[in-house]
């Protein structure tokens, strides 16, 4: 039996360009809050979104995990969307190739945090070696699963996010304008959290780039003027670091910081890219040359009311 377990926390936006194979389902079954409503819904619609902006710039090809085809048994565990101090588990998950899965929900995270998420762990009794492989690696070299501190990749089967339900937070699910003065974007804290899924500040090949308070990895430190990027409680990117926004030359700061201000939307920046390129993902195209389509998006700032995001 093998466990693995990686946890991490949460936040930041906007248009998705268009999807090259790489895949995120979205599974509401945890939802039992009822925060995202049914099909069609503008928090569905909102969340789909963030993630067919990943589908867009992710190039990586990863191996089905399918428990069907011999013995396998396993388990994929995460945290509760709904009650994230207990674990829970999905028996015998298949993933079909170049996918992962992403548990979400809600809960009552009190005034001031917006969410969390997090890649999912697992226990497993394997029946074959293709299937052990496939399940710790997903075909990807780079990840050495059991040998700690040498992993230079990281390919999950998925993971979790719980948004906050609380009363103080004044959602807004329009991912076609800007949020107004007091509202809260949900487009930001979706891609903020999907990112932490992907192993930005959780994976191991990430953790092995921080030294002291620094994060060093070649690519990130390339877009940040040759220089290690600062980083701050749960391996958040320092406020006082800017970049630009991905496939554009607008100024921003990183969208993996740790606060979301009330009133504004923020998006994935080159910085962002580069560091989840560090992390072992194929982003496409490079964080610097692209040409992403962002539909009218104008970077109206209100600065009122920051709130953590963890």
């Amino acid at each position: 039996m093998r466990f693995v377990c990686a946890f991490a926390l949460l936040v930041n936006v906007v248009s998705a360009p268009v999807s090259r194979g790489f895949d995120i389902i979205f599974n509401y079954d945890f939802d039992t809050n009822n925060f995202f409503g049914t099909a069609g819904s503008a928090q569905r619609t909102a969340l789909e979104q963030a993630g067919a902006f990943y589908e867009s710039i992710i190039g990586d090809d990863l191996d089905a995990i399918d428990p069907t085809q011999d013995t396998s048994t396993w388990q994929a565990i995460f945290k509760d969307p709904t009650a994230t101090t207990n674990d829970v588990s999905v028996t015998d998950l298949v993933v079909p190739a170049d996918t992962i899965f992403i548990y979400v929900g809600s809960e009552d995270r009190g005034a001031g945090n917006l969410g969390l998420g997090a890649p999912g762990g697992f226990s497993a009794t394997p029946g074959s070696q293709a299937f052990y492989d496939a399940l710790t690696t997903r075909g990807e070299s780079g990840i050495t699963f059991g040998t700690p501190g040498d992993d230079t990749d990281f390919a999950p089967w998925g993971g979790m996010m719980s948004f906050n339900e609380h009363s103080s937070v004044n959602w807004t699910y329009d991912t076609g304008s800007e949020p107004g003065p007091g509202e809260v974007d949900f487009y930001s804290v979706a891609l903020h959290e999907i990112a932490h899924v992907l192993g930005f500040g959780t994976a191991e090949s990430f953790e092995r780039l921080v030294s002291g308070s620094d994060f060093i990895g070649a690519n990130a430190q390339a877009e940040n003027g040759d220089n290690p990027v600062p980083l701050v409680a749960e391996n958040h990117v320092d406020p006082s670091v800017m970049s630009t926004v991905f496939g554009t030359a607008t100024s921003q700061q990183s969208l993996m910081v740790a606060d979301l201000t009330d009133g504004t939307r923020n998006l994935l920046t080159d910085l962002d890219a580069a560091m989840l390129e560090d992390t072992g993902w194929e982003v496409i195209p490079e964080p610097g040359s692209a040409m992403l389509l962002l539909g009218g998006l104008s970077m109206l700032l209100f600065r009122r009311g920051r709130r953590q995001v963890a």
